[in-house]
């Protein structure tokens, strides 16, 4: 989803500027359709609608034809929403993003920083230096023989598109932040093809001959820094899956966090009877409804019991887990006392890895 906003983001950019460059009907008709499919994609695009209609309310006054058509593209692409209106209330009672934390505000001028990520030798902070230097250029650099001059009023059409960039992540930093709902860095994909706008502009203030290396530099550079990315181990889903294979039909498997059991499942589905911590369903999905409120009124106790219960005196417990999960304290800590009181001793098959991002470990207690 987040490629595709940046896709629609490029064509609400090409609609909008025909709207208020000329209008006509078919332009509006235009714009609005690529409104209602980036508010259908990714629901941070409703900040982006927002950031831009107020912006051109700013307007109105100044530019009274122009800012009206694209008011007027906005609330007819707005009424793409509705259908999924149901949905977005839902969510917002009983969902949330209960994974994480919400942002602050500095978050939204920290979103370059973000993107330049994290490379090898410091060249993801150089890429970040490049990244503001750039919006900097944008705005009050100038071309001269001797290079780039810095002052002077900024220029308005930097002004806008930077604005908008940061003014669309301000507003979501905010109301995530009112709301109390996590942030991923992802999320600022609103925000990408603006900030793309500036950095070209930012290109245009150097002096010619700089032309080619500068952006043969920063895109050499992005590369750099994003080479390992690839490579990168997310989890330790295959490492499961491997102990796993030794696990008989009768033993239960059990996630805590239920979070880790969709990537194993999807890799071995049938190794053993698998479960998930709190609910005992199934591993394939994530049930998020409630999801704080149901893992607060859990009991590992209780939930140790069960699985006891259903595996006998014959079945082996595998319990993969990991800690430190939001929403769930110490309750996979729990588990593993629990069932190591009943059992004894588990043997650890798989142990953390420190350059994973989910560091689970799989614990096997024996049949008693």
């Amino acid at each position: 989803m987040y490629s595709l906003v940046v896709l629609l983001w490029l064509l609400a950019f090409l609609a909008f500027r025909q709207v208020w460059l000329n209008g006509g009907v078919l332009w509006i008709a235009a714009a609005a359709l690529v409104t209602a499919a980036l508010l259908l994609t990714h629901y941070w695009s409703l900040f982006l609608a927002a950031v831009v209609g107020l912006s051109a309310l700013v307007l109105v006054r100044r530019r009274r034809g122009p800012a009206l058509r694209v008011i007027a593209a906005l609330v007819i692409g707005a009424l793409g929403l509705l259908p999924w209106l149901p949905s977005l209330l839902f969510q917002l009672r009983h969902t949330g993003a209960p994974w994480g934390s919400p942002p602050s505000l500095a978050t939204a001028f920290l979103t370059p920083t973000a993107w330049a990520g994290q490379g090898p030798v410091g060249t993801g902070a150089v890429l970040t230096f490049v990244y503001y230097l750039l919006l900097l250029f944008a705005l009050v650099g100038t071309a001269t023989a001797a290079g780039v001059h810095l002052g002077g009023r900024p220029r308005k059409p930097a002004v806008w598109v930077v604005g908008i960039a940061f003014a669309t992540m301000l507003l979501g930093c905010a109301v995530n932040f009112a709301l109390g709902s996590a942030y991923a860095s992802r999320y600022s994909s609103v925000a990408v093809v603006p900030f793309l706008l500036a950095a070209a502009a930012g290109f245009g203030a150097l002096p010619a001959r700089w032309w080619l290396p500068g952006v043969a530099g920063v895109t050499g550079l992005s590369l750099v820094v994003s080479a390992a990315l690839p490579a990168k181990a997310r989890s330790q889903a295959d490492e499961v899956v491997d102990a796993l294979h030794a696990a008989s039909p009768r033993d239960l498997v059990v996630f805590c966090p239920d979070q880790l059991g969709p990537a194993v499942h999807r890799l071995g589905p049938h190794l053993g009877q698998q479960v998930v911590y709190p609910t005992m369903g199934s591993p394939a999905m994530v049930d998020w409804v409630d999801y704080e409120a149901r893992n607060d009124a859990a009991d590992p106790q209780a939930f140790a019991r069960r699985v006891l219960a259903r595996a006998g005196s014959t079945g082996a417990i595998w319990l993969v887990y990991s800690e430190g999960y939001p929403t769930f304290s110490d309750d996979c800590s729990r588990l593993l006392v629990a069932f190591g009181a009943a059992r004894g001793q588990p043997h650890i098959v798989v142990h953390s890895h420190k350059h994973v991002d989910e560091r689970e470990r799989v614990a096997y207690y024996a049949p008693r």
